[in-house]
């Protein structure tokens, strides 16, 4: 891969303490496209005794972007998971480099994790990991980035033992996960990395673009997702702190577009405002995916067409009694008239994202999203598409009690849904019901699980299969599920929640 960069930090490697190889278990452009990368990158790279340098899946040996030196060159080895899947590619990427995942914790590198992942179940990852950062690594990364330097191997995981933010496998008993409490307060990364000239395979999503957090959680907490729940309590960055950061952040990269993401963009007090100004200033937005409840608020769907913007996403999962259950409390008529209002103020295109398999779901409820479907599609944009995904359990959930879905009636629901989809003549993607039976083994499983991973890779076989497997043998966690002992919620509170959503009769849609 050949990609001309702007905003690169490269270091004197004389003249620092602790040298962190940053990888992304992906691709060059997965990882660019997100903010996890970027921000982990610029905290890492604003201490002066801190060298990190970025990695990405490749053929051969992993080699970073900024010097092309290999693995074996760092200090620490830290990667960032963002999904599940991502576990066989960072079992690649440390044999590549000539480096056993299950080497003696503590010896040689130090090999670490974060992300959504790590902090939503770290029991499967134990085998590999030296070391695990639960939540958010802001208020602790001077602790961290102190206990590398200061000490090494197993003297460095022991000074961490017992600390909020720190899990270190064999040592830990639990762990409780570090949060910041004021993002107002809070760093965010302007100078953030542009690609300039690369493959168009290689291209981030957003292209050259200023990507900005608003927010952090959502107080919608639907009962299936992680976000919401590892992320708790919702907090957002105040209109005038996004309006600096953003200013700021286009004149340090140079680009004249902004993404604005965050699970709970849609509840930002003041969005509004900040679109307004936005879109006076001629600044081209982008907002991944909204609720209808900010799209139909005030003006905001004509400053979004007046930023340029010409796609949205909704993401209605499913029929409107099953969506109710689930906990995401919007009507149907909010996501048509949405849809309807697109089309009236020019944004072209809307793409909208559905589930098959949730817990207590039906035939009527099938039936639901189907008229949902063909109603939007009579009102909104000419160019309309689909995901349809296959429901996955989550730890920390109030759903990770619920079972994942029976493959063979998945597959015929999934199977009904996309021919009723693709005959109203939309675009078509979405991941099926093997895939969903192994995501939930690593998402569920123990570190059992991760020894099958581990020999998976080795015989290079293929994940997908030998999970598959593994759930059709019938595998099921230990009876204490393995990260009762972590935090960030409260197992009791979540059962209760799902005692609650099994008792639930009816909609109120």
């Amino acid at each position: 891969m050949r990609v001309r960069e702007k905003n690169l930090i490269r270091k004197d490697w004389r003249r620092v303490g602790l040298r962190i190889a940053l990888c992304y278990p992906g691709s060059y452009r997965s990882g660019m496209s997100g903010l996890a990368v970027q921000t982990l990158y610029g905290l890492f790279n604003g201490r002066d005794d801190v060298l990190a340098e970025r990695f990405f899946e490749q053929e051969g040996t992993p080699r970073s972007i900024e010097s092309g030196r290999p693995l074996n060159d760092f200090d620490v080895i830290a990667f960032t998971l963002q999904f599940e899947e991502q576990y066989a590619s960072v079992l690649r990427m440390l044999l590549a480099a000539g480096i056993d995942p299950r080497r003696p914790r503590g010896s040689g590198q130090l090999v670490i994790g974060g992300g959504p992942c790590a902090t939503a179940n770290p029991v499967i990852l134990s085998d590999f990991f030296d070391l695990l950062v639960l939540g958010e690594l802001e208020p602790i990364l001077d602790e961290l980035c102190s206990a590398l330097s200061s000490s090494k191997g197993s003297r460095a995981l022991e000074e961490l033992v017992g600390r909020r933010g720190f899990y270190v496998p064999g040592l830990s008993e639990g762990g409780e996960r570090a949060f910041t409490e004021d993002l107002d307060r809070t760093p965010h990364i302007v100078r953030q990395i542009v690609a300039e000239d690369c493959a168009p395979e290689d291209m981030p999503i957003f292209g050259k673009c200023l990507i900005v957090e608003s927010c952090r959680g959502c107080p919608l907490s639907c009962r299936f997702c992680l976000s919401s729940h590892i992320y708790s309590p919702f907090r957002f960055r105040s209109p005038d702190v996004m309006l600096k950061i953003i200013m700021k952040g286009l004149a340090e990269t140079g680009v004249d577009r902004v993404a604005i993401i965050g699970s709970g963009v849609s509840f930002v007090p003041g969005m509004e405002e900040v679109l307004e100004e936005l879109a006076a200033s001629a600044i081209r937005v982008s907002i991944p995916s909204l609720l209808p409840k900010l799209l139909l608020h005030g003006s905001v769907a004509e400053h979004l067409a007046a930023t340029g913007l010409r796609a949205i996403t909704l993401a209605p999962e499913t029929g409107c009694s099953l969506r109710y259950r689930i906990g995401k409390k919007v009507g149907d008529d909010e996501f048509i008239e949405a849809a309807s209002l697109c089309k009236d103020v020019g944004i072209k295109k809307v793409k909208l994202y559905f589930m098959v398999g949730l817990p207590s779901e039906t035939k009527g409820d099938l039936a639901d999203l189907m008229n949902l479907a063909g109603l939007i599609g009579d009102r909104g944009p000419a160019n309309l598409s689909t995901s349809l995904n296959v429901f996955v359990p989550k730890p920390q959930t109030p759903f990770q009690w619920a079972e994942c879905p029976e493959p063979m009636e998945t597959r015929r629901r999934y199977a009904s849904l996309r021919k009723g989809l693709m005959r109203l003549g939309w675009p078509f993607s979405g991941s099926g019901a093997r895939r969903a039976a192994a995501q939930a083994m690593l998402s569920l499983g123990d570190a059992e699980v991760g020894g099958l991973l581990m020999k998976t890779v080795l015989d290079g076989g293929n994940w997908i299969s030998a999970g598959y497997r593994m759930y059709k043998e019938g595998y099921t966690p230990s009876k204490e599920i393995p990260w009762s002992a972590i935090s960030p919620s409260d197992n009791s509170k979540a059962l209760l929640e799902y005692k609650k959503f099994i008792e639930e009769k009816t909609s109120g849609c």
